[in-house]
């Protein structure tokens, strides 16, 4: 499932997380490479210019694939400054939206692995938040991938599901 958003973070995170998140309490299957963990790999940018932020991202297996229906019960966190707060125990009450949605996916029962990965292995989220559609301010969801990602879905495959 690809995901692209625009609008406030505020607004959009709670929406993201409710769309996407949701509830999924049940485990599947998956190639024992990836060791159960699914990716929820996402970036936000900000346009002065355009007086506008989005936040965009991919959910895919240890394989680069899309995980569609499936539900999911363990994710990945790839963002360094939540990964600090989260690890130095800082934020329930943070003004920061995506501190906020991340203490509510710990309280719930899923096994969480926060680590960061940078910025040049997380190619296809980078991608999707900078290309959003700036007239949406609702959350488009992709069957498959666009177009525009085939290449960077293939080198974020090789260079950063295991890292």
């Amino acid at each position: 499932m690809w995901i692209s958003a625009t609008c406030g973070l505020g607004v959009i995170g709670i929406r993201c997380a409710n769309e996407i998140l949701g509830d999924h309490e049940e485990s599947f299957e998956l190639d024992s490479s990836c060791n159960g963990l699914e990716k929820l790999n996402l970036d936000g940018a900000v346009s002065n210019l355009e007086r506008r932020d989005s936040i965009g991202g991919v959910l895919r297996d240890s394989n680069a694939n899309c995980l569609g229906q499936k539900g999911f019960n363990k994710v990945v966190c790839d963002n360094a400054l939540l990964v600090e707060l989260l690890l130095s125990g800082g934020g329930t009450s943070s003004s920061l939206m995506e501190l906020r949605l991340l203490h509510q996916v710990l309280r719930r029962k899923w096994e969480i692995r926060i680590r960061h990965i940078p910025r040049t292995f997380n190619g296809v989220a980078d991608h999707m938040t900078k290309c959003d559609d700036t007239c949406s301010f609702l959350i488009r969801l992709f069957r498959s991938p666009p177009a525009s990602v085939m290449n960077l879905l293939g080198r974020d495959r090789n260079m950063s599901i295991y890292y």
